[in-house]
């Protein structure tokens, strides 16, 4: 059929109040591993093809206390109303965390850490690592129990997790650091050998 042509002067759109609700819009993975304040000894940091996941392993004690740190590019605020949650699964292979504060794992807000640097050197293995130090974080540290192990010390007071604030992250003992809760695992007395672990950690701002 025929056709008419039709030429529009002006033309406005209105799509009402439009609110745009904070980010993350949707789940996303903790990327960007590497080792934390030349925490590495005679250990190699493992790649992964998969985002989020990553790891380390040696044939023999490193003599420091290995360390990674997974970063996140996207700014997140927690609020009274939605918090921000960490979730993941931890790998242990050829023995646990039986000893006394082995297992230190957290979530932080880092202003020391650098830029992630890789060095694959023959002697070195992969020790893929930060360039900054593990120094002036804020944020919570999760030590979790096995056996009948002395809850860790925290400022001359025992706990099983607590805030660290701004100090080395995997410490206890910084002047401003101070334990928070006395949690045991489950089932009591519980032996935390070799085997796969699921983690979770949630923040929220406290209404005013």
């Amino acid at each position: 059929g025929g056709w008419t042509q039709v030429n529009v002067i002006a033309a406005m759109v209105d799509y009402g109040e439009v609110s745009v609700i904070d980010a993350p819009w949707e789940d996303f993975y903790v990327d960007r591993f590497g080792f934390i304040g030349n925490n590495y000894g005679n250990w190699s940091f493992e790649a992964s093809d998969l985002i989020g996941n990553a790891g380390m392993s040696g044939t023999a004690a490193s003599g420091v206390l290995p360390a990674l740190r997974g970063s996140m590019d996207l700014d997140v605020t927690p609020t009274t109303e939605k918090a921000l949650k960490i979730t993941g699964t931890l790998k242990l292979e050829g023995g646990g965390f039986e000893d006394a504060g082995s297992l230190r794992l957290g979530l932080f807000y880092s202003t020391n850490a650098g830029n992630l640097t890789k060095d694959t050197t023959p002697e070195n293995g992969d020790s893929t690592r930060w360039s900054g130090a593990a120094t002036n974080n804020y944020g919570y540290l999760l030590l979790p129990h096995s056996g009948s192990n002395a809850l860790t010390t925290w400022n001359g007071n025992g706990a099983s997790a607590g805030a660290v604030v701004n100090g080395e992250w995997f410490s206890t003992n910084d002047a401003g650091s101070y334990g928070m809760s006395t949690l045991l695992q489950g089932p009591s007395g519980a032996i935390a050998g070799a085997g796969t672990y699921n983690f979770a950690i949630s923040v929220m701002k406290k209404a005013a």
